[in-house]
């Protein structure tokens, strides 16, 4: 037998093989295989939303676009390298689609999958406060 070999870079930037690491936290993929609202960070969080208020004002908005409504809202808390990787982390979770605006520019959009947990999140919270959603 060989020594296994160590994880890559990538599998050490996204935590996986180490307990909590990377998006497929144990808390954070549903019964059926699906991710839970509850299991991504708070800056992914931030991302989909972020992502989904553009679309709603407009076509799908390119990475540039939501880092600057992330930036307005939050100021420079998130740098552009921690943007970028929370971007694709969704896109890899299969929360955000990635699409080729032009030569140069990429566009994300939420899949079904992302819209409907942040609406089932957002009935969740509303019931949580009595409000209705």
């Amino acid at each position: 037998m060989g020594r296994a070999r160590p994880p890559s870079r990538e599998h050490r930037r996204r935590g996986v093989g180490r307990p909590g690491g990377g998006l497929d936290r144990g808390r954070g993929v549903a019964a059926d295989g699906g991710r839970r609202f509850v299991g991504l960070r708070a800056a992914e969080r931030d991302v989909l939303y972020a992502i989904r208020e553009l679309e709603r004002e407009g076509d799908a908005p390119t990475g540039t676009e939501i880092k600057d409504r992330l930036d307005e809202r939050y100021g420079d808390a998130l740098s552009r390298s921690q943007f970028y990787r929370n971007l694709g982390d969704l896109v890899d979770a299969g929360l955000v689609r990635k699409g080729v605006k032009d030569a140069r520019t990429n566009e994300y959009a939420t899949t079904r999958a992302a819209r409907v947990m942040l609406a089932r999140n957002a009935k969740r919270r509303a019931n949580a406060v009595e409000v209705a959603p």
